[in-house]
């Protein structure tokens, strides 16, 4: 065995011990897993964009003729879950070609926006309202609320 060999080894061999004891000391316990999200990020509304239960929601729905419902959230949710009857197709995760789409509407309309937590709708009415959009409401806890305030859906 050659000189080197010989010292790797004595070295590994003083080494081994120290990583037997940090293993010992650290157990054997997998690193705490950090939590799926179930609620939207914090996004400050602007004062004059309403947050409403569902129940609040489907009064406005009903007192409000023309008011226009976006739904924010993908196809692929809209086939999976359903949606609020009424509702346009404004996925939030297309980018700027949904904001595109939405320079389009009449800004003197009444506008409420839902999501499937209330995240993305969020988001959409901050930057609506930066749009010059006035009239806007979220419904609070997105479609997951609606869903167990038992509001109805359709295809």
């Amino acid at each position: 065995m050659s000189a080197m060999s010989l010292l790797k080894l004595i070295h590994l061999h003083q080494v081994w011990p120290v990583i037997a004891a940090a293993a010992m000391l650290t157990g054997c316990k997998p690193l705490p897993q950090e939590q799926a999200r179930t609620e939207p990020p914090e996004v400050v509304l602007p004062a004059s964009v309403l947050e409403l239960p569902p129940v609040e929601a489907v009064a406005l729905m009903q007192s409000t003729p023309d008011l226009v419902i976006l739904d924010v959230r993908t196809e692929a949710e809209i086939k999976k879950e359903g949606r609020i009857a009424g509702a346009q197709n404004y996925d939030y995760l297309h980018g700027e070609a949904m904001f595109e789409r939405l320079e389009k509407l009449d800004r003197a309309k009444f506008f409420l926006i839902y999501c499937a937590i209330g995240g993305r709708s969020k988001l959409a009415a901050v930057r609506m309202t930066g749009m010059g959009f006035t009239n806007l409401a979220v419904i609070k806890g997105g479609l997951n609320a609606w869903v167990v305030a038992r509001m109805p859906l359709t295809d």
